[in-house]
């Protein structure tokens, strides 16, 4: 990991977690929440975790369930408030970093909601509905037959992490000469 002048403690932790957030506006799990904050050779998972602990205990980061029943979080308007006296005393190169990390965080997020997979039998056989989503409606949808349980999860899995490039691929074959 690189350095950006992290030093170390609790209160730049929770500082840059407040940061971090404030550039997140949709509900992030704590694992994604550390992709996008663990960043710098002197951080650490234990210091991150008791910095977001303080945080929603203190009401700085409010603390609901998703629709899989995992703790997510968001800025409060609090949180906000307390974070832009203080946000200066980051490094310029950590906030830099800090916000690049938190879009790429965000934008692979939203991604990921606009894909859709789905593993049902029919008549004994193994199927696959693969859709891509502008959000409400399904711009791509594929339904397969697949030879086992396992198969459709590795399609599953793979058009999550490729989607785009799939739709692309559909898109090019479809109308050679035409971009999408």
């Amino acid at each position: 990991m690189p350095r950006y002048g992290f030093n170390g403690e609790l209160t730049e932790m929770k500082i840059f977690l407040l940061f971090i957030m404030r550039h997140i506006p949709d509900p992030i799990a704590l694992d994604e929440m550390g992709e996008a904050t663990l960043i710098d050779d002197n951080m650490n998972y234990f210091l991150f975790c008791q910095g977001v602990e303080e945080l929603a205990n203190s009401g700085l980061l409010l603390v609901e369930k998703d629709s899989k029943g995992r703790d997510v979080y968001t800025l409060s308007p609090r949180g906000f408030e307390t974070l832009l006296p203080v946000e200066r005393a980051l490094p310029v190169a950590l906030r830099r970093a800090g916000q690049e990390n938190a879009l790429r965080v965000l934008s692979r997020m939203r991604l990921q909601s606009r894909v859709k997979t789905e593993v049902w039998m029919r008549e004994g056989e193994h199927m696959v509905r693969l859709a891509l989503t502008d959000g409400l409606d399904p711009i791509l949808r594929i339904e397969v037959v697949c030879g086992s349980r396992e198969k459709a999860s590795q399609m599953c899995k793979y058009f999550s992490e490729n989607a785009e490039t799939i739709f692309d691929g559909v898109m090019k074959t479809l109308l050679p000469g035409d971009a999408p």
